[in-house]
């Protein structure tokens, strides 16, 4: 008897933890290195073949892409991915800033853009290169909506770097100032410098420490986001406190290096979707 009361409790946990999320999904960042025309023609032999990355994306219900040197390829990658069954859509940054545009990718099965995207105008400003570029989200079956904040740091000036990603925390607080209603705010992209070194290029000398005091890092060594194995310079931050829907679940997706399609991994983190928004 005590038995059979146990499991009809144990079952009765996993109904209504079932009952609470509606679905699971999956928020990726990945720079593609050229991301242009050019770099990936079809007629060109030695060009990357972008089969590889539609292949790629198609596993994710959100994607921030850095390095996109031209909208078209964009548009290029929307049509392969409905030549195989996919419904994705896109939105690009308005401006080009050195050199690229930012974008999201977003399965329309699955996740809606609520009208608000932007590049970054606020605080501070002036100090990037490539201002940050954010949207906001919601998932159509369930109540979960979040803003994403796509960011590529400049790389040839460490300096410049390092300035940068000091100065995210200040951004990170200003957008999530701008709607009371929408906590979730997730930043992430390719950050040009690693967490855990502490000499050479990547090596971030304190400019994470503003990020690290108000938010959660997902990436932690000994991952390793470059292609070269250089190190781990993409990433994810949120806090937690609002975004409780992380799933405790990420990775970093691999792929061969011979026509390798870029020179850095996808990076991803799941985040289940309750029946009701908390903030």
């Amino acid at each position: 008897m005590q038995r059979a009361r146990i499991l009809i409790l144990t079952i009765l946990i996993m109904l209504l933890c079932s009952l609470s999320y509606a679905d699971t999904i999956k928020i990726a960042s990945w720079n593609i290195k050229d991301f242009n025309l050019k770099a990936f023609d079809p007629d060109d032999r030695k060009s990357r073949d972008l089969e590889r990355v539609v292949d790629i994306l198609k596993d994710y219900q959100v994607i921030a892409i850095q390095e996109v040197e031209n909208p078209k390829i964009i548009e290029r990658t929307l049509d392969r991915l409905k030549d195989k069954g996919y419904s994705y859509n896109a939105k690009v940054s308005e401006k080009k800033e050195g050199g690229e545009y930012y974008a999201f990718l977003f399965d329309e099965s699955q996740i809606k853009w609520s009208g608000h995207a932007k590049l970054y105008n606020g605080k501070d400003a002036e100090k990037f290169l490539r201002r940050p570029y954010y949207a906001t989200f919601t998932v159509k079956k369930g109540g979960f909506d979040f803003t994403l904040v796509n960011f590529h740091a400049y790389f040839s000036k460490r300096d410049k770097r390092l300035i940068e990603v000091k100065t995210l925390a200040t951004v990170y607080n200003v957008i999530q100032g701008e709607d009371k209603d929408e906590q979730d705010i997730i930043l992430l992209g390719d950050f040009n410098l690693d967490p855990t070194k502490k000499t050479g290029n990547y090596a971030h000398e304190g400019a994470y420490d503003p990020l690290w005091k108000i938010t959660k890092m997902v990436f932690h060594s000994p991952l390793i986001s470059l292609v070269s194995g250089n190190g781990l310079v993409d990433n994810m931050f949120f806090q937690e406190d609002f975004t409780r829907e992380y799933a405790q679940t990420h990775g970093i997706t691999a792929f061969e290096k011979k026509g390798k399609p870029s020179d850095h991994y996808l990076i991803w983190a799941a985040f289940e979707v309750p029946l009701k928004d908390d903030d």
